[in-house]
């Protein structure tokens, strides 16, 4: 296969708040491997795993510039923190590095990001709110990226018959 891994997730603007701070972040509902594909890393704590889909925990992962306004340069305050999502609790489990210039997919770039369990995001912080998952995908090699992405077409295609290319975005 052409593709090494692929990632899905949700994203949408939400309010997050931590006592009597509050502004609003993208939050991304990721699997494990979204760090991964998407080439970022956790300098404290961990990133979502597969057990907190699973068991639906209410963790958050905070991307740097939302662990710098909410808790300045304080590791040990942010981890275990409850921080809010739209008013739901979640605890801190992990920090992600700088970035800098916001990437592709990032409203406010991925320091500017929350990352909770794809499950949790599509359950409880999104609300009623209709997403769109998108997916990520790296290919085994850069000189056969077009042959990843046909086959990322094609078991698409095959996966939703109703699909139509006029729907895609």
């Amino acid at each position: 296969p052409a593709v090494r891994d692929a990632a899905i997730s949700v994203s949408r603007s939400a309010q997050i708040s931590y006592y009597n701070m509050a502004g609003n972040s993208t939050v991304v509902g990721a699997y494990e491997n979204y760090a991964s594909v998407n080439g970022l890393r956790v300098v404290e704590g961990e990133f979502i795993s597969d057990e907190d889909n699973y068991s639906r925990n209410r963790v958050a992962v905070i991307g740097y510039g939302v662990f710098e306004s909410y808790f300045g340069e304080d590791y040990l305050q942010a981890m275990g923190a409850q921080i809010r999502i739209n008013g739901r609790r979640y605890e801190v489990i992990g920090i992600m590095e700088r970035q800098g210039e916001a990437m592709p997919g990032f409203g406010g770039g991925p320091d500017n990001t929350v990352f909770l369990p794809f499950e949790v995001a599509t359950r409880y912080a999104y609300g009623s709110a209709t997403v769109r998952p998108s997916i990520a995908a790296v290919a085994q090699d850069v000189r056969i990226a077009s042959d990843a992405v046909e086959q990322i077409t094609r078991v698409l295609l095959e996966e939703y018959p109703d699909y139509t290319s006029s729907s895609r975005t």
